[in-house]
């Protein structure tokens, strides 16, 4: 069962925080400049010093933070790439 569909089956609150539908919304004024994508991606949390702002953001204002990690190995991540923006990975593997 998708992570999503298990939260939502036990009635606990989710997101899902993607960097597309993070720049529709609350940095839609932001281009793709270094610095801009900097500023999106780190809504996302990708990097742990990202990750740590994210969980001191919530602390302060006292939301509760849940990380999660999903173990799936880069072949599968392709295959269930809608943007096909893993395709770009082949560059570095090969």
């Amino acid at each position: 069962m998708p992570m999503e569909e298990y939260l939502v089956c036990h009635g606990i609150p989710r997101y899902t925080l993607d960097g597309d539908n993070i720049r529709q919304g609350l940095n839609k004024n932001l281009g793709f400049s270094p610095e801009d994508r900097e500023e999106n991606i780190s809504f996302i949390s990708p990097y742990s010093r990202d990750c740590l702002n994210a969980r001191k953001i919530h602390e302060v204002t006292d939301l509760p933070f849940f990380e999660v990690f999903v173990d799936v190995p880069l072949d599968v991540c392709e295959q269930r790439d809608v943007k096909v923006s893993l395709q770009a990975s082949q560059s570095w593997r090969n």
